[in-house]
């Protein structure tokens, strides 16, 4: 065997081990996750809303919390956890009753926040404006499941189950409403299966980068097509989880650059390369393989949880935002094999 070939084959090697690296070690990756915003196995759904005029209501941010727009005349109270008024929407905007115990256990998605010995049920309202818009969120834990245990009637479950039907009373003046919805525990996929599928799209791009048979012309666009796609899967869902985590104060244009910035970076390098390479520019193997470690290590280790939860932190189903990370994870990390095994028998790497 030539000294070329055998340098080849051990590039291979490493390479194929780096991408079971990244495949198995999802822990690593979390400081460049999607701010605010988890995996779930759950879905809250909102099923009916009193017939107000100019009254919405529907989940948001990966249904973590719910958004209530009031465009009518009508002020709106939301109730608390013991039917104190909550949140007041009018068109001047949404008060806060600081008495309301609800005002401080909402504050975050776990309930955890200790609620100050002045705010009592009992106490009359004395109202707070958050905003001059008649929008809020909030998090609403009579829509959630709250223990740490999942529902007893998930044990053994592969089928989605229905965990409760909620409701949140609503007011306008002395009249009540409700709003109600339900609760769904959604069966998790396969991780294994999402894993094989990342590692045979790899192992692809690998073997087109790695092979002597494949001429040269056809092996670069076939790189460089995997590189615009893989690019393209990680900057499509860097911007859904960065739409899915936008909140009345932040827009997701600031949040992509903020909290997705290292996915997004890592696609627009894929993108940026396959497009260099089609121009068939110097040491363009070297500038795919590059690409391939930057889908990797940004837009790569951070996605693998998503392959164990139903529930995304994005705007479409979880079966689509997998094959989005299987494309960018899987041909990114075949990119950083296959390409640099290229380049260095081209002699690109010195």
């Amino acid at each position: 065997m030539s000294p070329a070939r055998r340098s080849g084959r051990s590039a291979a090697l490493a390479g194929l081990f780096a991408v079971l690296i990244l495949l198995v070690t999802p822990g690593i990756a979390v400081a460049h996750g999607t701010a605010g915003l988890e995996n779930s196995d759950y879905r809250v759904s909102v099923t009916s809303v009193p017939g107000l005029p100019g009254l919405e209501v529907r989940p948001v941010e990966a249904a973590s919390r719910l958004e209530l727009t009031n465009t009518g005349d009508l002020p709106v109270e939301v109730l608390g956890y013991s039917g104190e008024p909550y949140l007041l929407i009018s068109p001047d905007g949404v008060f806060v009753n600081v008495f309301s115990p609800a005002a401080y256990l909402n504050e975050t998605a776990t309930g955890a926040t200790a609620v100050p010995a002045y705010a009592a049920p009992s106490q009359a309202p004395y109202w707070q404006k958050a905003t001059d818009e008649p929008r809020v969120r909030w998090f609403d834990h009579r829509a959630h499941w709250m223990n740490e245990a999942p529902p007893a009637q998930v044990a053994g479950a592969t089928t989605d189950q229905r965990i409760l039907d909620w409701t949140i009373p609503l007011r306008v003046g002395v009249t009540p409403y409700q709003l109600t919805g339900t609760l769904d525990w959604v069966a998790p996929p396969s991780a294994g299966t999402w894993a094989a599928l990342t590692m045979l799209a790899g192992a692809a791009v690998v073997f087109v980068g790695v092979s002597t048979r494949i001429p040269d012309r056809v092996a670069r666009l076939s790189l460089a097509s995997a590189a615009a796609v893989a690019g393209a899967a990680a900057v499509a869902d860097a911007i859904g989880r960065a739409i899915t985590s936008q909140d009345l104060q932040t827009g997701w244009f600031k949040i992509l650059f903020t909290a997705e910035l290292w996915p997004l970076f890592g696609g627009a390098v894929s993108v940026a390369a396959a497009a260099y390479a089609f121009a068939r520019k110097p040491a363009a193997d070297l500038a795919l393989g590059v690409a391939g470690v930057c889908l990797g290590m940004f837009a790569g280790l951070s996605r693998i949880p998503s392959f164990a939860y139903a529930v995304t932190p994005t705007p479409w189903s979880g079966d689509v935002d997998r094959v989005l990370i299987v494309a960018g994870l899987g041909l990114g990390t075949g990119l950083a094999v296959g390409a640099l095994v290229r380049a260095r028998r081209k002699g690109q790497m010195h």
